[in-house]
């Protein structure tokens, strides 16, 4: 496997871990969970933003 292939898969970001890391600002009081998308809203965006890269 070449080196890009492995940063590539490093630093990927998989839709539970925005989740995740959304629920954590609640936690934090940081946003309010209403503010928090849906899985389904983050994985769109997650399509658009690396069709847009292409």
């Amino acid at each position: 496997m070449c080196t890009k292939s492995k940063n590539l898969k490093k630093d990927r970001i998989s839709t539970r871990n925005i989740y995740d890391e959304l629920l954590n600002y609640v936690k934090a009081r940081d946003i309010e969970k209403k503010d928090v998308s849906q899985i389904l809203t983050i994985q769109n965006w997650i399509i658009v933003l690396l069709s847009e890269k292409q």
